[in-house]
C-alpha cells in the first residue's frame, strides 16, 4: 500500500507539472479554448455532485415546489435558480442561432451525434455523411453501422474543396436519404447548404454539425444553418464557443425538438453534468454579450496570421486564392522536416497545434480562438509566424522565448469577468 501511495503522489505531481506547463503553452490548436473566470468557477461548485434533473420548459410537467420536483415518480431537490439561469441561456441561444427550441443537456459533441442520430433516425434509415478523407469525423460511420442505419456519403470535389453538387443530385436518385449529417471536421469555409436543401427537398432532414464553428455562427462570422435551409444545429461548445466540454442540440422548428427532447431522456439522458450546465449558461451569457466583436477578431486574427506566414516563407491552405473563413489555418507544401515533426517541435517550444493529412496533403493545423480569447490582435499574429518560422524553419527551440511572450496575456477577453471579481 505505501508503494502505491508513493506511485500516485508520483502521478499526481506530474499532472501539476503538466498544469503549469500548459499554462506556460500557447495554445492554437483548432479543437480546444479556454473558459473564462466566472464560467470556469462553477465547474468545481459542490452542486457538481447534485442530480440537475430535466429542463426549464418541463418545471410545469415536474411538479415544481420550492424545495423538491418529482420526475418520472422520483422526487428531488429543485435546483430552481439553475432553470432560471437556463431559461436566459435558451432565450439568448434563440437569438444567436434563430433557433426556436434549444436543448443543453448533452454531455459532450460525440454524444450530442448519438443523441440526435439515435432519436431522429430510425433503423435501416440512410444517413449521408462526410468520407474522413475529405471533411468527416473519425467516429460518425461507425456509430451509425452500430446504430443500424445505412451509410451513404456526401459526394465531396477536393479538386473544388467543396461539395460536388451534380453527383450529388445524382446519388440521392438512387440512394435517397432520411437524413443528412454535415459531420464538418474541418470547416475552413462554409457549406452550399440552401443548395442542398433545394436538391434533396423537404422530407430529408438536415444536421448540421457545428462543433468547430459554433462561436463563430453565434458572432455572425459564419453560415446560418438553421437560416439556410437545416433543421437541427448541434455542436460540442468548447472550441470557437469557450464554454465547458459539453454540448447542445439546437432546432428550426419548436415541435420538433420538444418532441426530440422526450426521446432524448427516455433513451440518451438522465440527468445531465451539473456543474458543466452552470458553466455553459454563464458562456452563452458572456457570448451574447460580446460574441459578435469576438468573433469578428478571430477572423481579422485568422487573415493577419496567415498573411504573415506567407511572409515568413510558409505556404498555407487556400480556396481559390481565398484565406479561410473560420478559426483555422493550415500550414502546407513542403516542409523541410516531417509535418508530425514540424508539430512535435512546436510543442516543444510550447506551441501547442495539431498535425494531420488534410485533402491528402500533410499539414500543420491551426486555430486562432483561444489565443484571441486572451487579447492577442493582428500585431501579435505577426510575431507569431516569427515564432513559426525560428521552430520550423530554422529548427531552434525557443520556449523560454514562447513562455516570456505568453505571460503578456494573462486576463480572458469578451467575458464576464468583472462580475466573477465582484462576486468570489
Amino acid at each position: 500500500m505505501e508503494t502505491s501511495l508513493k506511485d500516485f503522489e508520483t502521478i499526481l505531481h506530474l499532472i501539476n507539472k503538466e498544469e503549469i506547463d500548459s499554462n506556460d503553452t500557447i495554445h492554437m490548436t483548432a479543437n480546444e479554448n479556454i473558459m473564462s473566470k466566472l464560467s470556469k468557477h462553477y465547474l468545481k461548485s459542490t452542486l457538481s455532485y447534485r442530480y440537475h434533473v430535466g429542463m426549464f420548459d418541463d418545471q410545469k410537467n415536474l411538479t415544481v415546489s420550492r424545495s423538491c420536483l418529482i420526475k418520472n415518480s422520483l422526487m428531488l431537490r429543485c435546483l430552481s435558480p439553475i432553470f432560471l439561469l437556463e431559461q436566459q441561456a435558451r432565450e439568448y441561444v434563440k437569438k444567436m442561432f434563430f433557433a426556436e427550441y434549444a436543448d443543453f443537456r448533452p454531455l459532450s459533441g460525440m454524444h450530442t451525434v448519438f443523441c440526435i442520430l439515435s432519436t431522429l433516425t430510425k433503423p435501416n434509415d440512410r444517413v449521408y455523411v462526410f468520407t474522413t478523407e475529405s471533411v468527416g469525423h473519425a467516429a460518425t460511420v461507425s456509430l451509425l453501422k452500430s446504430l443500424g442505419r445505412k451509410v451513404s456519403f456526401i459526394p465531396f470535389c477536393e479538386k473544388k474543396l467543396d461539395i460536388d453538387l451534380e453527383k450529388l443530385s445524382k446519388q440521392i436518385l438512387i440512394e435517397k436519404p432520411n437524413a443528412i449529417l454535415f459531420d464538418f471536421g474541418t470547416p475552413f469555409y462554409p457549406l452550399p447548404i440552401r443548395e442542398i436543401r433545394e436538391i434533396v427537398g423537404n422530407d430529408v432532414k438536415m444536421i448540421y454539425d457545428a462543433s468547430h464553428v459554433l462561436g463563430l455562427i453565434a458572432g455572425g462570422q459564419f453560415q446560418n444553418p438553421l437560416l439556410e435551409g437545416c433543421d437541427v444545429l448541434i455542436g460540442n461548445t468548447h472550441k470557437t464557443f469557450p464554454g465547458p466540454q459539453k454540448g447542445m442540440i439546437l432546432y428550426k422548428n419548436k415541435s420538433l425538438g420538444k418532441e426530440i427532447a422526450t426521446e432524448i431522456f427516455k433513451s440518451a439522458i438522465s440527468a445531465q453534468h451539473t456543474h458543466h450546465a452552470i458553466a455553459l449558461y454563464v458562456t452563452i451569457i458572456e457570448m451574447y454579450i460580446h460574441g459578435k466583436e469576438y468573433a469578428n477578431q478571430i477572423i481579422k486574427n485568422n487573415h493577419a496570421l496567415s498573411q504573415a506566414l506567407i511572409n515568413e516563407g510558409f505556404k498555407i491552405f487556400k480556396r481559390k486564392n481565398q484565406f479561410s473563413l473560420s478559426h483555422m489555418i493550415a500550414i502546407t507544401g513542403d516542409f523541410p522536416i516531417d509535418h508530425h515533426v514540424a508539430c512535435a517541435d512546436l510543442h516543444n517550444s510550447n506551441i501547442s497545434t495539431n498535425s494531420r493529412i488534410l485533402y491528402d496533403f500533410p499539414a500543420v493545423r491551426i486555430g486562432v480562438q483561444e489565443v484571441t480569447r486572451k487579447g492577442m490582435k493582428e500585431k501579435d499574429m505577426v510575431q507569431l509566424a516569427k515564432f513559426f518560422k525560428e521552430i520550423i524553419l530554422d529548427r531552434k527551440n525557443i520556449s523560454s522565448k514562447i513562455k516570456e511572450f505568453n505571460n503578456k496575456f494573462n486576463s480572458i477577453e469578451y467575458s464576464l469577468d468583472e462580475i466573477y471579481e465582484k462576486l468570489f
